[in-house]
């Protein structure tokens, strides 16, 4: 009634596309019907710049707990339709061990590095630790800092560095014993899985249950 007609025009995912939009006056009862009038509008998507995803390669699925070596977060940033972001803010969070530049160790202690994607909205952060268990890695990017990535390493110990004993009682009562626990660890004090060959000497008039010494 006010001469006025509307239509919605949504973006299908044609980011930095042209589309014309063309309004033909058709109506017979219109004094432009004969030749009919025509008006049109060009409609330019534009291409998001909203980070949407990060994809993620080169880090191992485990490795062993080291203090001097990492492993590089090679990723690259995309906006909702799969385009890589230039220049884009990126920061890379870890929940154990360390993260930072090429050549970062353990006595940088940083848990959090900033950086930025290339000219090919690439970037490389480096991951290690010397505390076993998975470190998760979080992936943040753009002004907003919503999180748009994230990958995993499993750390697993070094090899048996030192033991601790520890006997369940100062004194062994005659006619009895006493029960001895060895704790093995690798160098950083990562308890060391199965598998480890351990052998137990003892000097004086006691014996081990087994009846021999050493007790391997």
């Amino acid at each position: 009634s006010s001469g006025a007609a509307v239509i919605s025009y949504p973006d299908r995912g044609t980011s930095s596309s042209t589309d014309t939009v063309t309004l033909t006056d058709t109506s017979t009862s219109s004094v432009n019907s004969n030749p009919a009038s025509t008006e049109s509008v060009t409609v330019t998507f534009l291409r998001s710049t909203a980070p949407s995803s990060v994809s993620v390669s080169g880090l191992p699925v485990s490795t062993v707990v080291d203090s001097s070596r990492n492993y590089p977060v090679s990723a690259t940033v995309t906006n909702s339709d799969g385009t890589p972001l230039t220049f884009q803010s990126v920061t890379v969070t870890v929940d154990r061990g360390w993260v930072g530049a090429a050549g970062s160790t353990v006595a940088t202690g940083l848990t959090s590095y900033q950086t930025s994607t290339d000219g090919s909205g690439n970037f490389t952060a480096y991951v290690g630790s010397t505390r076993t268990g998975t470190q998760s890695i979080k992936i943040t990017a753009g002004t907003s800092g919503a999180g748009v990535g994230s990958a995993s390493v499993l750390y697993t110990p070094s090899t048996a560095y030192e033991v601790h004993l520890v006997g369940s009682s100062a004194f062994v009562p005659k006619g009895g014993n006493t029960t001895y626990t060895a704790t093995v660890h690798d160098e950083f004090g990562n308890a060391v899985g199965s598998g480890v060959a351990l052998s137990f000497t003892s000097t004086g008039a006691g014996a081990f249950t087994a009846g021999t010494s050493p007790l391997s």
